[in-house]
């Protein structure tokens, strides 16, 4: 069904190996019921493991950092909650669902951490004025990218480029 065996893909599958190997070879009391044991628990391990691989869903954390790279490549770019889920391929409501489960956030808040990480890189570079970071990253004005800015770090983006400097 696929180019990989599930097995391969599959970490807890090497430590039932290990045990099996284990059993196997210092044949302990009981040991004929421990593989039995083992080889019931490997068998349920790989039919969970074929089942989720029916799943379209399952690679939504690859999905998301795909997403993640095409965001930070363009982040002044005016990114919709609709272009997103496009991106990836999910209707909006699930897109909302998944970004939330797997980030925390909603995906315009996730933008918004990706803008203000973006704009921390590119404060500590003395070369470029506030007002450039802030239309880079995305922001509409220096003043939005000031109060977010401040809002999720607590610092102003000009004290805490003074605070980067002095500690550099």
């Amino acid at each position: 069904m696929t180019p990989q065996p599930v097995i391969s893909k599959l970490k807890e599958a090497e430590r039932i190996f290990a045990d099996l190997q284990s059993e196997l070879f210092n044949q302990q009391l009981g040991y004929y019921t421990r593989v039995n044991q083992l080889l019931d628990e490997l068998f349920i391990l790989i039919a969970r493991g074929l089942t989720s691989q029916h799943n379209p869903n399952r690679d939504f954390p690859q999905i998301f950092m795909s997403l993640e790279q095409a965001l930070r490549k363009n982040l002044s770019h005016q990114w919709t909650v609709e272009e997103m889920a496009a991106f990836v391929g999910l209707g909006t409501t699930t897109f909302t669902e998944k970004v939330k489960k797997y980030s925390g956030f909603t995906p315009l808040n996730y933008l918004i951490t990706i803008r203000i990480s973006e704009a921390i890189k590119l404060l500590k570079r003395n070369d470029l004025s506030l007002t450039a970071i802030s239309l880079d990253t995305g922001f509409y004005s220096s003043q939005h990218f000031s109060t977010t800015f401040k809002k999720l770090t607590g610092y102003t983006p000009s004290d805490f480029r003074k605070k980067n400097m002095s500690n550099g």
